[in-house]
């Protein structure tokens, strides 16, 4: 791989990851002010899949619609690699459930981003 390739492929994950994660930022300032107890954990893990989907999305828009996945598989990396620290440090503040959810419905929603990126931008000139 070239290493304009490989910048792309770090700027991709990168931005996908910075997307989600202000958006993830953002909804956990607003939420708990309208929600509290088991609402909040199941409408918090809806928003954050939505917000995955996103990631996956941008994460293809960015790196220029490669053919390969690896983008996507990075991203899905960086996101359990955080999200399993994440779950250590807040195992005895938060439902297990709720953590475990959140490690699941991760690389799917990712996917389901980038490859609905590919599929809708198929035939559009390149965002980036």
């Amino acid at each position: 791989m070239r290493s304009r390739n490989i910048g792309r492929t770090v700027l991709a994950i990168v931005a996908g990851y910075a997307a989600n994660a202000v958006l993830v930022a953002a909804t956990e300032q607003l939420l708990p002010r309208f929600m509290q107890g088991t609402n909040y954990f199941v409408t918090d893990l809806i928003t954050q899949c939505l917000y995955e989907v996103i990631a996956g999305y941008i994460c293809y828009l960015v790196s220029k619609r490669s053919k390969r996945s690896v983008e996507a598989f990075g991203l899905m990396g960086l996101g359990l690699l955080i999200g399993t620290i994440s779950v250590v440090a807040s195992w005895n503040t938060e439902p297990h459930w709720y953590q475990i959810a959140l490690l699941f419905v991760w690389a799917p929603c990712v996917w389901i981003g980038y490859t609905l990126a590919q599929r809708l931008t198929k035939d559009s000139s390149t965002f980036f």
